[in-house]
């Protein structure tokens, strides 16, 4: 099972406000606009994520990426223990490599297919059905809409090492919750999701602005070759 990352148009995102604020009134609207501006002005972050049901599952996920390219490492824990994932988005094109056990818990393909090409980069095209879901997470934009509260938001005021913090957090069915310095940028630092009484994700941004270099590998199989395989 693949990562989380709800997909959502925010309303009202559209408007404009700028990262230090402005005289219009505090709502979670407004602050949640200026995060968005803030992260979205950037050039590139370091993001990381852990998902899970205690007990039950677990995935974690490191990744560096930019405006339009990024790399990935995912790592499984329980029940598939052992299992990795590399992912780098380059050119358009999703280049996704892992050993057998992640393989097929990152693709639909089939545990002959992911034996058989484990180790081995594969490519995934803009047209291929998988590419929407492997390039989720892999440029800054997609990741700050993908970790945004939507629905009804409340805006709570919280401090942390003694520097006071923004957190915009939704309601139910999807309990999420974004947060940023309250003074100066509001870049992001910190986001968390709810998905029922057990299942919770939570993440982390870092490293605003720092160089991501990414390279395609030198071959790779495209997806629809391991598919027919």
């Amino acid at each position: 099972m693949r990562r989380i990352a709800i997909l959502a148009i925010v309303v009202g995102l559209a408007g404009s406000l700028t990262a230090s604020g402005s005289s219009s009134p505090l709502t979670p609207q407004a602050v949640l606009r200026s995060i968005h501006a803030a992260a979205l002005a950037q050039t590139s972050v370091h993001w990381g994520q852990h998902h899970f049901v205690p007990g039950k599952w677990s995935r974690r996920w490191i990744s560096d990426v930019s405006k339009t390219a990024g790399t990935q490492v995912g790592i499984l824990g329980y029940p598939i223990a052992g299992g990795k994932i590399q992912e780098m988005l380059v050119g358009g094109i999703v280049y996704i490599k892992g050993n057998a056990a992640g393989l097929q818990d990152a693709t639909d393909l089939t545990e002959t297919q992911a034996t058989t090409y484990a180790d081995q980069w594969i490519s995934i095209p803009q047209d291929d059905e998988l590419y929407a879901e492997t390039s989720n997470g892999l440029t800054l934009a997609s990741i700050v809409h993908g970790e945004t509260p939507f629905g009804k938001l409340k805006l709570l005021r919280k401090t942390s090492q003694g520097k006071p913090f923004f957190v915009v957090r939704s309601g139910r069915p999807f309990r999420m919750s974004l947060s940023a310095p309250a003074k100066g940028k509001r870049l992001p630092v910190r986001f968390q999701s709810w998905f029922g009484p057990h299942e919770r994700l939570t993440g982390t941004f870092s490293n605003w602005n720092e160089p991501v270099n990414v390279e395609a590998p030198a071959s790779s199989v495209p997806i629809a070759t391991v598919r027919g395989g």
